[in-house]
């Protein structure tokens, strides 16, 4: 749409109900200023919008972990249920653990097409311009600076 495009990512683990994460972005996705709203779902709850503070509070971001470095293993084709995509390997390091990025400038939201760590797989499911919501129905609100204050050690918003 003229006020950005929608991306729209679910996350399933083991144990959890899955999250649905619908964010509008316009401009550059890797930058928090370019999200303009995010929509949450989670299980068979309602879905709700985060109003009260800045979208990209609530918006997922790529972010590798502290304590290490990071390592270009160069360019791939890495294989993930979007397909084959052409993407930049990275070799994560920190004291604990060792685990492997693969991103890409052409995947919308933060390029992430494949993570790879002892614990955790991530992969592109798929991406396009035909996709439909996961979410539907009446959509409430989460206000984030009602939220503030409440939670022990934040303050709330001015």
């Amino acid at each position: 749409t003229d006020a950005g495009t929608w991306v729209e990512l679910t996350l399933a683990m083991p144990g959890v109900d899955r999250l649905v994460i619908k964010c509008l972005v316009k401009g550059d996705s890797r930058r928090p200023e370019s999200i303009r709203r995010v929509i949450l779902k989670a299980g068979n709850l309602q879905a709700v919008e985060v109003v009260g503070g800045p979208p990209a509070e609530a918006a997922p971001r790529y972010q590798s972990p502290g304590g290490g470095g990071s390592k270009r293993l160069g360019t791939e084709t890495v294989r993930v249920p979007a397909g084959a995509v052409s993407a930049e390997h990275l070799r994560v390091t920190t004291k604990d653990e060792v685990a492997d990025a693969w991103t890409s400038t052409k995947v919308p939201l933060f390029g992430l097409v494949k993570f790879k760590s002892k614990e955790v797989i991530m992969e592109l499911a798929g991406s396009g311009t035909d996709a439909r919501s996961q979410i539907s129905g009446r959509v409430g609100k989460l206000d984030l600076a009602a939220l503030r204050g409440m939670v022990p050690g934040t303050q709330p918003s001015k």
